[in-house]
Formats: structure tokens, C-alpha cells, sequence
């Protein structure tokens, strides 16, 4: 079972999407439309360590499928 969530801190840097799976290993993801670099959060990064996934108009066929 794959548990969805959000983040986002109090100045208003926000993560996507993130999933936790049944093993306790988090994703997360970025959603841009266009081909941008995606700016990772400074708290995220370091209170999680995680990659932030960029998904855009080219590559999110592999995230759905």
C-alpha cells in the first residue's frame, strides 16, 4: 500500500507529491509542464535526503505507467 502526502514548510516551499510504500521508502516528485530544472526545497533536502523526481510534459508516462 502506497501512502500519498504533501509538503511544504511554513515560508511556503513546497514538494509535489511524495509516496511512502510499504517498506517505508519515500519518492518524491516535482510536477513542471515544461522541460525546468526544479528547485528542491533546502529543508526537505536536508531534513530528508530524498531526490526530488522532475515530471514534465516529456517523461510522465513513466511515472503512471
Amino acid at each position: 500500500m502506497i501512502k500519498p502526502y504533501f509538503w511544504r514548510n511554513y515560508a511556503g516551499a513546497e514538494v509535489d507529491y511524495i509516496e511512502i510504500d510499504h517498506n517505508g521508502v519515500m519518492s518524491a516528485y516535482e510536477f513542471k509542464w515544461q522541460k525546468n530544472k526544479a528547485k528542491t526545497p533546502k529543508n526537505f533536502k536536508d531534513n530528508y535526503q530524498v531526490e526530488v523526481k522532475v515530471v514534465n510534459n516529456e517523461n510522465y508516462l513513466d511515472l503512471i505507467l
